[in-house]
C-alpha cells in the first residue's frame, strides 16, 4: 500500500504480527513493518511520522520496481512490453513476456544468472579459491547472506533492479565473509580495499536509488 509520510507518497509493506508490534526498517525506498491485525493505518503513519525526520523520507525514492508500463532491471529503466494484452514492441529496448505471470520466474531466472557471474568474478578479483553455491530468494532485512559452513551465498531477488554496481558492493560485502565472519574493522578495511564507495551504495541501496 502507498501511505502519505510527511507529505510524501511511500510505499508500506505490513507484516502481521500476533501481538502489538510497530518494528519497522527502510529498504529500497519502501517502509517494512510489523503491525498487529488491530491498528489501523492512521496510527501506523503517525507511529512513522514520529519515527522518520521529514528529510529522510524526502530521500527515498519509493517507486514499483515493475509498474504497469516499465520494468527496472540492473538499474535501467525499459518499456514493458505484454504480448497477451496485445501491446507490441517498439523499440529494441522494450523489455516482452508473453504474459504479465511470468515476469517473477523470469526475472529469478535473471537474477541467478548475473549473481552468479558477479560472484565468480569476484571470486576470482579476491583469490577465493571456492566457488560458492548462489540462489535467490526473498529477503527481509537485508539483501545479501553469506551461509559460510556451506559455502552458500543468497540473494535478495528485488536486488536485480539496481545496477551492476550497487548489486556487486552486495557481492563484495558477502564474499568478505568468506575471510571474516564478522563485521569488524578488519572485515570493513576488506571491504574498503575492493568496494570503496561502499558507504555510497549502501545508502542508495536503502533509499531506493537504482543507479
Amino acid at each position: 500500500m502507498i501511505l502519505k509520510i510527511h507529505g510524501y507518497p511511500i510505499i508500506i509493506n505490513l507484516k502481521l504480527a500476533n501481538r502489538t508490534a510497530r518494528r519497522f526498517y527502510i529498504a529500497g525506498g519502501q517502509i517494512h513493518m510489523q503491525v498487529s491485525r488491530a491498528r489501523p493505518l492512521f496510527l501506523i503513519k503517525k507511529s512513522i511520522e514520529s519515527s522518520l525526520k521529514k528529510e529522510v523520507v524526502s530521500q527515498l525514492v519509493s517507486e514499483e520496481y515493475v509498474g504497469n508500463d516499465y520494468i527496472d532491471i540492473t538499474g535501467i529503466r525499459h518499456r514493458l512490453v505484454i504480448l497477451s494484452e496485445n501491446q507490441t514492441r517498439e523499440r529494441m529496448e522494450d523489455i516482452v513476456f508473453n504474459k504479465r505471470e511470468d515476469i517473477p520466474k523470469k526475472l529469478r531466472e535473471l537474477a541467478l544468472e548475473i549473481y552468479t557471474q558477479e560472484v565468480r568474478k569476484y571470486e576470482k578479483i579476491m583469490n577465493i579459491p571456492i566457488s560458492h553455491e548462489v540462489k535467490v530468494t526473498t529477503m527481509s532485512s537485508s539483501l545479501g547472506k553469506n551461509y559460510t559452513k556451506k559455502h552458500l551465498i543468497t540473494f535478495d531477488k528485488h536486488l536485480i533492479h539496481y545496477s551492476i554496481e550497487l548489486i556487486d558492493s552486495v557481492v563484495i560485502h558477502e564474499l568478505c565473509h568468506y575471510f571474516y565472519q564478522d563485521h569488524s574493522s578488519k572485515f570493513y578495511k576488506l571491504l574498503y580495499s575492493y568496494c570503496p564507495n561502499y558507504d555510497v551504495c549502501f545508502k542508495k541501496l536503502g533509499q531506493g536509488i537504482r543507479r
